[in-house]
Parts: C-alpha cells; sequence; structure tokens
C-alpha cells in the first residue's frame, strides 16, 4: 500500500488470512454470502492489524479485491482501490468501487496527489470498521473477469484492457499482455493481475 510500511508483508498476510478464513469457514446459503464475506475482510484486517503493532509499524496495510464464486453466482469483494473487471459481450466493465476520497477531492479542486484510500486492510478496528464493497452478479458462459492492483489500473487505459480481455485467447496469455502493458507504461508501483473465464 503506498505510503505504508511492509506493504509486501502486508499483502502476503491479507492473501494468508484469506485462505485460513476460507478453508476454516462455510456459508450457510446465498443470504449468508454477504455476511460471511463480512466477516472474512474483517479477520483479514484485524489478522494484519496485529502484525502492525508487533512489528511497531506506525502504518501498514494493503488493499484486497476478490471475487466469491457459488454456483451460477459471483461476488464481488473489495477493500481500497484494487480492482475487478468484467467483460461480457465484448464489453468491459468495473465491478468494484474504489473506495477512495476522489470525490472529494473533485468537489473541493484538489490537484496533484492521488486519491487516498478510505479503507484499507490493516486498519486500528477500534477506531474504523472495515466496510468491504460488495455484489452479487450471474455468471455467463464466456464471462472474463480481472481482478488486478492499482499498478495495472493506473498505467493501462480501460479501452487498452478490453482490447487485451477480447483478444488474446487464453487467460494465461492475457495476463501476460496485461503486466508487460503495464510495465511498458511505466510499472510505477506493484502489479499484480488475474485472470478468470466461464467455460461451462
Amino acid at each position: 500500500m503506498g505510503g505504508g510500511e511492509y506493504g509486501e508483508i502486508a499483502s502476503y498476510m491479507g492473501a494468508k488470512a484469506t485462505e485460513e478464513y476460507l478453508n476454516a469457514e462455510e456459508a450457510d446459503d446465498i443470504a449468508g454470502k454477504k455476511g460471511y464475506l463480512e466477516k472474512m475482510c474483517t479477520h483479514v484486517n484485524d489478522r494484519i492489524f496485529k502484525e502492525t503493532l508487533r512489528l511497531d509499524a506506525e502504518m501498514m496495510g494493503s488493499t484486497l479485491a476478490g471475487l466469491y464464486f457459488t454456483g451460477n453466482q459471483v461476488w464481488t469483494v473489495n477493500v481500497g482501490d484494487s480492482r475487478c473487471f468484467l467483460l461480457r459481450d465484448g464489453k468491459l466493465r468495473q465491478i468494484s468501487e474504489d473506495q477512495t476520497d476522489e470525490a472529494y477531492m473533485k468537489e473541493n479542486g484538489i490537484q496533484g496527489r492521488k486519491p487516498y484510500l478510505t479503507q484499507y486492510m490493516g486498519m486500528n478496528p477500534e477506531e474504523v470498521r472495515v466496510l468491504p464493497y460488495m455484489d452479487c452478479l450471474q455468471t455467463k458462459r464466456g464471462d472474463r473477469f480481472l481482478i488486478c492492483s492499482d499498478g495495472v489500473s493506473d498505467m493501462v487505459p480501460v479501452d487498452f484492457l478490453e482490447t487485451m480481455m477480447q483478444q488474446t485467447q487464453s487467460t494465461a496469455k492475457c495476463v501476460d499482455a496485461i503486466l508487460t502493458a503495464a510495465l511498458d507504461a511505466g510499472g510505477k508501483d506493484n502489479i499484480t493481475a488475474i485472470v478468470l473465464e466461464i467455460n461451462r
């Protein structure tokens, strides 16, 4: 996370804590999926914050973005500004929501800086409640999903992402093309990209 200490540790711990939660807990039904994912985000946040205290770091955090598939539905969940996109019928659209102060910046004419995160993993749970953005969609054969960090979304225009998602045959080649484009554009931040396709 930009501006924070030990970002690589926070990201690793976030991934491990997510894996632990998903392996240990099960969602009871469709109606319970939202609460299940909210609890997951709280669990991950608390784990990272405890590590912040252990390392005596002033601030340590990570963003989170993911897709949770159940039957013919997918839940998108994000905390921070890492993004989820859906390519359907040749059109790419963002299905996550950036949790930043960009709207405040526009309203107050603030320029010259990147929007600050209003939510991230690793916040003090006694001061701030984790409020993940979540949505549920029906999946369709041929859907392609992209999960990426701001190292991709800040460097590669959406129309170019759309073209790569449309034209690459395999998901692996699509990821390679996206990473190459982000690096060619300057690679100013950590670059992460995952592409999934619904093929049945």
